[in-house]
């Protein structure tokens, strides 16, 4: 199949263990892969995991593959996300997973790092005036379609190119927020 797939990162694993990985699935024909960041286990307590914003020049230098960051499952903590989304970028990235949720409390999946809409929107205004989120209003109010014709703005469907067929397929994440530029 020539599904995308997302790669994570897991807790314990190298870069080369996840490389590897990326290796071990592009053999088998599919070279539809994101790399994704999303914090390793080290002896530090406060956080879930430490993110390893080092691991996103290191993974892009050896590959042609994407790398994104999930700033939101690596700290655990929701007023942590923004400095390290910020970082993220500044490393190289090339998209972020970011959970948000109209009221965060609520959110079925782990609540203590998801964003606010206003948190969110005001991340994003920030991120807006780096070249890497070009051309993007931000504007948006606090209630759901609002906020889901902000998404849609920004995040509405990023195709990959198929290398063998040069066909266009689609890349959605439904359940997390995701921006991947084109392979």
């Amino acid at each position: 199949t020539k599904t995308p797939i997302l790669l994570k990162r897991g807790l314990a694993n190298t870069l080369q263990e996840l490389l590897m990985s990326a290796e071990y699935i592009m053999s088998e024909g599919n070279e539809n892969i994101i790399l994704c960041e999303r914090g390793i286990r080290t002896y530090e307590t406060f956080t879930r995991n430490t993110l390893d914003i080092s691991a996103v020049p290191v993974l892009k230098r050896p590959t042609h593959l994407p790398v994104v960051v999930d700033p939101s499952h690596a700290s655990g903590i929701y007023w942590l996300v923004k400095p390290l989304a910020l970082a993220a970028v500044a490393a190289g990235a090339d998209g972020l997973i970011i959970e948000t949720h109209i009221n965060p409390r609520e959110s079925s999946c782990d609540p203590e790092q998801t964003l606010t809409i206003e948190s969110f929107t005001s991340l994003m205004k920030e991120l807006s005036v780096l070249p890497f989120f070009k051309n993007i209003s931000v504007d948006c109010k606090n209630d759901e379609i609002s906020f889901s014709k902000l998404i849609s703005k920004m995040f509405n469907g990023t195709y990959f190119v198929d290398k063998d067929s040069g066909e266009r397929v689609r890349f959605d994440l439904r359940t997390e927020i995701g921006l991947v530029q084109q392979l």
